[in-house]
This record gives structure tokens, C-alpha cells and sequence, in this order.
């Protein structure tokens, strides 16, 4: 009986939730906080469905479930991770941007996007972004872009320029 892997930190709600799924006859997927033998805990990942006889008639449910512990513990460490990254940075004073080559997405954190002027909702391309760059500092940028890009290089992208910020034309230094 699943109810004896119950711990008491699955909130009701998801069981309100899976019951009301699987009686209006739908899969109902989500997470529970179980609870070994031994007592410990562990998370686990479930998708229930009900099964039927040819006559329509409610027979069993089968369910497929997947331990997500280690899952779980190393989202919590990645977002810790992530939240004091944050905390530096703003401490710092710091505003990031990320170039995905693959995905060829631009994105820019809010301290960066204050710096070069762009809306917090606003889309921002390559070619937006390095038109803020100083005419006099575009071509020493595109050399470390392409110093970065090049094959066979560490990847570290590292220069110092000006910006010409989009919401006031206000100039700033970049490193």
C-alpha cells in the first residue's frame, strides 16, 4: 500500500490534485516526499494512470516512479550556487552579459542592461548590443570576440571598451 511510503511533507493539495486527475479518467504526473523502511526520506517523481476493461469500467492504476533525490539535492546546491554567484555580483557592482553561440541569444542580466541601456523586457541582438560599443573600440572588441571564438583558444573573452549607453548616450567603461 503506497500509503505506508507516506512521510507527511507532500503537501495535501497533491493528493487532491492526483485524486481529482485520475477520477476524471487523466494521467496525473508530479512529485512526492516518500519515506523509506528505514525511515529517510526521498523524492520521488510519479506518473499515475487509470486503467480500464473494455466495458468501461475503473479496474486499477498503474504507476510509473522515479527517484529524484540526487536530482533534487543537486538543483538545491546548483540554485545556491546561483544565489550566491548573485550576491557577489551585485555586491560588486557587477553586470553580466552571456553570448549562447549556439542558440545565437544575447542575454543580459539587469545591471547590464541598465549599463547599456536597454528596457528590461527588451529584446537585445548581437548586432544591438556591439552597435553600443565606441566606434574607436569596435575593432579591438571584435578581435577578442574572435580571439574567443577561435578555435583551439581558451574561450576567455577579455577586453576593455566604451559604451554608448541606448536610453541616454551616456559613455561607460566595460571590462
Amino acid at each position: 500500500n503506497p500509503r505506508l511510503l507516506k512521510s507527511g511533507l507532500t503537501p495535501p493539495g497533491t493528493y487532491r490534485e492526483l485524486w481529482a486527475t485520475l477520477t476524471a479518467g487523466s494521467v496525473w504526473q508530479g512529485e512526492f516526499v516518500n519515506r523509506h523502511k528505514d525511515g529517510t526520506h526521498y523524492h520521488e517523481s510519479a506518473s499515475i494512470s487509470p486503467l480500464y476493461q473494455e466495458n468501461g469500467q475503473l479496474t486499477h492504476y498503474v504507476a510509473i516512479k522515479t527517484n529524484i533525490t540526487e536530482l533534487k539535492h543537486a538543483l538545491d546546491k546548483l540554485k545556491s550556487s546561483e544565489n550566491r554567484l548573485s550576491m557577489a555580483k551585485n555586491v560588486a557592482g557587477l553586470g553580466v552579459f552571456d553570448f549562447d553561440l549556439v542558440e545565437g541569444k544575447l542575454e543580459l542580466d539587469r545591471r547590464a542592461r541598465r549599463l547599456w541601456g536597454f528596457g528590461p523586457d527588451e529584446p537585445v541582438t548581437f548586432a544591438s548590443f556591439i552597435t553600443c560599443v565606441h566606434p574607436d573600440d569596435q575593432v579591438a572588441n571584435r578581435a577578442a570576440i574572435d580571439r574567443a571564438l577561435t578555435p583551439g583558444n581558451d574561450g576567455k573573452y577579455n577586453a576593455e571598451f566604451r559604451i554608448i549607453g541606448q536610453a541616454d548616450s551616456g559613455l561607460r567603461y566595460v571590462a
